[in-house]
């Protein structure tokens, strides 16, 4: 838990962000733990450390569990401070609002 391990996870979450790197928010743990993955306050901490970088997943295993919870998920990432997330194509992002 962030709570838990906070320093831990603030420096990591600041060397992301000074690097310019990303956190991918997965929707598969609302099945399996009831909570996004990372959790909502560890994106908010990212933010507020200057994190811009966000994907999203929901790491499907059958075609219909495809895009599971990407709604929901959008609407917690602008609860903590994002106003966009990005695909990839080439390495290189391609920037969404939210």
């Amino acid at each position: 838990s962030y709570v838990a391990h906070r320093e831990v996870i603030d420096e990591i979450l600041r060397g992301l962000a000074e690097k310019g790197k990303g956190l991918e928010m997965n929707t598969s743990g609302v099945d399996r733990c009831g909570d996004f993955l990372p959790s909502a306050d560890i994106f908010r901490r990212f933010r507020e450390l200057g994190g811009e970088i966000i994907t999203l997943g929901s790491d499907a295993h059958a075609p219909g569990a495809v895009g599971t919870a990407i709604r929901e998920n959008q609407a917690l990432l602008r609860r903590c401070g994002f106003t966009r997330f990005c695909t990839f194509c080439r390495r290189q992002p391609i920037w969404h609002e939210l």
